[in-house]
């Protein structure tokens, strides 16, 4: 299920020294060199699929409901930090300056959400319970968009 986490601005960025700036494989300093750009959760960044979050609010991997596109949560930047601003993720220069500067409503997926709190929540019995009873023969293991899974180790 959808849920809204409010109005945000919406940006644009592309993979060039000017959007990147070092980052950018593009970069003097990067030329000849076999540096692979990548987003800070070290995926390959792809129009139409990424975008740069605050991850306070919005952690890596997440999905997220634009203007009814789905994207992946799998970058951040200095410009998107606590001031309710995403970065879209487009192929070119060009793109990213046509798409400018918008505002619109995001959505995130509520099982997202209970699997980031299901994972605080089994942390804290977890170690309760190892306080308690001194257990410690389970683990939470982060299975990706699949969610939390509990392992026995």
């Amino acid at each position: 299920m959808w849920v809204s986490i409010g109005k945000y601005i919406l940006t644009a960025y592309c993979a060039c020294v000017l959007c990147c700036g070092i980052w950018s494989a593009e970069h003097p300093s990067r030329i000849g060199t076999d540096f692979v750009q990548r987003t800070a959760s070290g995926t390959i960044a792809e129009a139409d699929r990424t975008i740069a979050v605050d991850t306070c609010v919005i952690p890596y991997g997440m999905y997220v409901l634009i203007n009814g596109h789905v994207y992946t949560a799998e970058d951040t930047g200095g410009a998107v930090r606590g001031n309710k601003i995403i970065d879209i993720f487009h192929d070119c220069h060009g793109k990213a300056l046509i798409f400018g500067r918008q505002s619109a409503e995001i959505f995130i997926w509520e099982e997202e959400r209970k699997n980031k709190r299901a994972k605080k929540i089994y942390i804290d019995y977890s170690a309760k319970m190892k306080q308690e009873n001194g257990l410690c023969g389970h683990r939470l293991r982060d299975g990706g968009r699949f969610g939390w899974r509990l392992e026995v180790v």
